[in-house]
């Protein structure tokens, strides 16, 4: 299901992000910076949003980056390159299981919603706007509106970006004590990546 109903129709493509960071010199840990280089990149591919970056390494990508240089920076989820203020809904029918709001930008999430699936699969939304009007244990449908995508003053400081990561119950427990330690990266050695779901089994784009 498309879950930016009210995007402006626009064409899409799936790039590797760390592939792209390597034809230049810039420092993409910048937010300002990266937001020109993702604008620039669109244009030259003739695209108006791009998405990826399932389990891709970006180890590369953030080496500049003060608080990721040196680790093995495994990427969880999906990234969808849209515009800060996009509506963002629900693909499935789901419940609300963690709120998390980061007004500080300390966390580098931003808002985040965590949501418990039909399935029994768990989808994170991140880099959100701090605005959430959701409750835990809220039941949610699917094509419902749940959240509006943030810029980098309240969405972890990061280019605006949809981060979703769908997580089974094995992921989950793992975190049970204190679910705000959920990262949207792990290393390369981490287990833990078995419990990973690609978010484009879910949600769909009408990719070129």
């Amino acid at each position: 299901m498309n879950i930016f109903p009210n995007l402006k129709t626009g064409k899409w493509k799936k790039i590797n992000l760390t592939e792209e960071s390597k034809k230049t010199d810039l420092d993409l840990s910048n937010p300002d910076v990266c937001t020109d280089f993702i604008t620039n990149l669109h244009k030259k591919l003739k695209i108006d949003y791009d998405y990826g970056g399932f389990l891709e390494n970006r180890t590369y990508l953030w080496r500049n980056s003060k608080s990721e240089k040196g680790k093995s920076l495994i990427h969880l989820g999906v990234d969808y390159s849209i515009p800060a203020g996009t509506e963002i809904a629900l693909p499935v029918n789901a419940t609300v299981f963690h709120l998390m709001k980061d007004p500080k930008n300390n966390i580098g999430w931003g808002g985040r919603i965590i949501f418990k699936m039909e399935d029994g699969n768990y989808l994170l939304y991140g880099h959100l706007k701090q605005n959430i009007s959701l409750e835990i244990g809220q039941k949610c449908k699917k094509g419902q509106i749940v959240a509006i995508l943030g810029d980098k003053n309240e969405n972890g400081n990061w280019w605006p970006h949809l981060h979703v990561q769908i997580m089974n119950q094995f992921f989950i427990d793992r975190y049970k004590s204190d679910l705000n330690k959920i990262d949207g990266y792990l290393p390369a050695t981490d287990s833990n990546l078995k419990n990973l779901i690609n978010p484009e089994t879910t949600i769909l784009i009408n990719s070129n």
